[in-house]
């Protein structure tokens, strides 16, 4: 089927049955060729362009088309586009270029987002820090890029069906999806501690904590290395709640979370310390 918005850029639609010529090769040869002859379409998939000109043509062209070494054929216009969309999504989903494209337009909005959401948390601890007496704990700035890597994989699930509609594979979706979560690690990382490391400078008082602060050390590095393992644990743990919620259906998945959740309950108020056993038990 032929997109829809395809479709709606000719003025009347009858347009599409109307016979057409096709002419496909390189870019140069194909437009010197054309001459005055009226474009119906025309599209460029790799090296190869597509060219489809209006039936009404001077009889020159065969002339010029066979000695350029230029494929030409008729076809209605709505067949040419037809084959002519599928042509280009086998040929961008043979690569990890297309695969890839689809990922990062699915992941970038939610990432932008996250970075306004992130400054505009830094600038309200720069606000509080102005209303706070001593070196007080003002906040985090991590939550938001914490909670979107661990919401990604249910984001990524469109992108996935996408992929495999327009002939991709299950490997290319994963390697692509890797590759983007890699690139998107480490500039969330670079941004957290970027800020991080700028507090100081902006805050009046208090500080903003940062998982490095757990540890006793203070290489920048290793804090940018721990936002990025914990950004990758929650993107893992995720990965894993997507790969039950996609195999068990909702109903079944949310059942086997109500039996984890009351499971867990039961052993901290029965097992715990302050448990009513042990408690009568002492």
């Amino acid at each position: 089927m032929i997109n829809q918005h395809t479709i709606t850029r000719y003025e009347d639609t009858e347009k599409l049955k109307r016979q057409g010529v096709l002419l496909t090769g390189p870019a140069e040869a194909v437009k010197s060729v054309i001459g005055t002859s009226i474009i119906l379409e025309e599209r460029k998939i790799g090296k190869q362009l597509h060219v489809m000109i209006d039936d009404d043509y001077d009889d020159s062209l065969i002339t010029r088309t066979e000695a350029a070494g230029i494929k030409i054929e008729k076809a209605p216009l709505q067949d040419y586009l037809v084959n002519l969309t599928k042509k280009g999504d086998d040929e961008s989903m043979n690569t990890l270029k297309g695969p890839f494209k689809i990922i990062i337009k699915e992941m970038n909005p939610t990432f932008l987002w996250n970075i306004g959401i992130t400054i505009a948390l830094m600038g309200l601890f720069i606000v509080l820090s102005f209303y706070t007496d001593g070196n007080e704990h003002l906040g985090i700035t991590f939550g938001p890029f914490y909670v979107i890597f661990l919401v990604y994989p249910f984001i990524l699930m469109k992108a996935y069906k996408c992929i495999l509609s327009l002939g991709g594979t299950r490997k290319q979706y994963m390697i692509a999806t890797f590759l983007s979560i890699g690139i998107y690690l480490v500039l969330s990382a670079i941004i957290l501690n970027g800020l991080y490391f700028l507090s100081p400078y902006v805050l009046n008082q208090g500080y903003i904590f940062h998982m490095g602060d757990l540890v006793n050390e203070s290489n920048p590095f290793l804090y940018v290395w721990i936002d990025v393992l914990w950004m990758f644990i929650l993107f893992g743990i995720g990965v894993l709640a997507q790969t039950v919620y996609f195999n068990l259906g909702t109903v079944r998945t949310l059942s086997v979370g109500a039996v984890l959740l009351i499971g867990s309950l039961a052993t901290v108020f029965f097992c715990g310390p302050r448990s009513p056993l042990r408690i009568l038990h002492y």
